[in-house]
């Protein structure tokens, strides 16, 4: 594969990586046990030099981190509590 074509593959799985996480509430510890089975995937089959199974585990481990970065971005914010809640202006 050439390297633009790596380079949208692993775009489209982070991208994925999101979308999975937005549609199915994945908890935190699930997300960070996928990354380290992936990194350890992608170490086994690098040094291995076997260049298929290497790259699926990179597209797998992009879709990780895509999953990871949507999960960390949704922080609760100061006025969370508020929604719901009638405020009586004085």
């Amino acid at each position: 594969m050439s390297k633009s074509k790596v380079f949208i593959g692993l775009a489209i799985s982070f991208a994925i990586g999101v979308l999975v996480v937005s549609k199915f509430n994945i908890v935190s510890e699930a997300v960070y046990i996928f990354l380290g089975v992936c990194a350890a995937g992608f170490g086994i089959s690098f040094y291995s030099k076997n260049n298929i199974s290497a790259l699926f585990a990179l597209f797998l481990f992009f879709a990780g981190l895509g999953a990871w970065r949507l999960q960390i971005s949704a922080v609760p914010n100061q006025y969370a509590d508020l929604f719901g809640t009638k405020q009586q202006m004085e």
